[in-house]
């Protein structure tokens, strides 16, 4: 490689991460996936399996915060999904 050259990450497996864990008011979802993948979406349910919460993802890889004020305390399970095909899960705690 050239020195001129920009650096590359390459990605061989699905990240995702959430915090601060328990959130707040808000928490950070940082996610990558390792293919160019079309209609990825990030989903938010509840621990009882209800979508509260989604939105599509234009990025193979991002940074995203997200406001809880209108979720209510308890624990959720954050996604990363592409159409219905779920890529990478993290639980986390909701406390007010």
């Amino acid at each position: 490689m050239q020195e001129d050259e920009p650096e590359t990450e390459v990605i061989n497996e699905n990240i995702l991460l959430v915090y601060p864990n328990p959130a707040r008011e808000y928490f950070t979802v940082e996610y990558a996936v390792a293919k160019d993948i079309e209609n990825l979406y990030l989903v938010l349910t509840d621990i009882r399996g209800n979508e509260v919460y989604k939105r599509p993802l234009s990025y193979v890889q991002d940074q995203i915060i997200v406001p809880a004020e209108q979720l209510p305390t308890g624990q959720y399970l954050c996604t990363v999904q592409a159409g219905d095909v779920v890529l990478k899960t993290k639980k986390f705690i909701l406390a007010k």
